[in-house]
């Protein structure tokens, strides 16, 4: 069974972009704390938590700010994984504050260091709004270069608006899965719809021990690559992911 481990923090790294992109490379992700002013989240949160008031889904006599959902909610109809309906998340996508979020200043700034040259912040925002629901399922495993395409230059941030303890679901990351290469995929219920077929052609078993195994006679051979060198460099999308 692989050992499930908490993530190390890579604050102290900030000011070493050589050893940031060394941890990059060997681990295929880096976490921070902080990195964010706590304000901007909070506040983008209060505007997120008041759209899903609005619809009613926070249960009356709660704080809005802590995210209770109301049972009512449990009947509504997810959209795309999202975990809201279409209407709900359209809300959600109008706010200029989420697309700028992105845009802050010290996660531009990290990324600049660690690549060494300017950084485009990709176009594409999701939000994840989760709300217990009988039409919601965890996000499989899964490559974002999957569902994003093109360049596997991309490098992916995820950036809970709140605490996030483990008992109430967030982002599990395979470290190492970067080298693998881009795995083919089956069908499964949670965002995105598909999951990674987790051991790729080449990579010995002990690299997947405890994760859940694809029936291969179902993936499409010709979908079988051998893991890319240009991963090492460009990792996060194309890390093995779960959130």
């Amino acid at each position: 069974m692989t050992k499930a481990t908490e993530f190390q923090e890579h604050n102290a790294l900030l000011d070493d972009p050589q050893a940031l992109s060394r941890q990059m490379a060997t681990d295929g992700f880096l976490f921070f704390r902080g990195l964010v002013p706590a304000d901007e989240t909070v506040a983008l949160r209060r505007e997120i938590l008041q759209i899903c008031d609005n619809y009613g889904w926070i249960a009356p006599g709660t704080e809005l700010m802590d995210g209770i959902a109301d049972p009512s909610a449990d009947g509504m109809e997810p959209f795309c994984g999202v975990g809201v309906p279409p209407e709900a998340y359209g809300d959600v996508q109008r706010l200029e504050s989420f697309h700028r979020f992105a845009h802050n200043p010290a996660l531009v700034n990290m990324l600049s260091q660690l690549f060494d040259e300017k950084v485009l912040v990709h176009a594409l925002k999701i939000a994840r709004l989760m709300i217990p629901a009988k039409g919601n399922a965890p996000t499989p495993a899964h490559q974002d270069h999957i569902f994003i395409q093109g360049t596997k230059t991309v490098y992916t941030c995820w950036m809970p608006l709140g605490d996030c303890p483990r008992e109430l679901g967030g982002l599990s990351v395979l470290r190492g899965s970067h080298k693998m290469g881009v795995f083919p995929v089956r069908a499964a219920e949670g965002a995105g719809g598909a999951r990674g077929a987790i051991r790729p052609p080449g990579v010995p078993d002990r690299r997947c021990a405890g994760l859940p195994q694809p029936d291969r006679s179902q993936v499409d051979p010709e979908s079988d690559e051998e893991p890319d060198p240009a991963v090492d460099r460009f990792p996060l999308s194309t890390a093995l992911i779960a959130d």
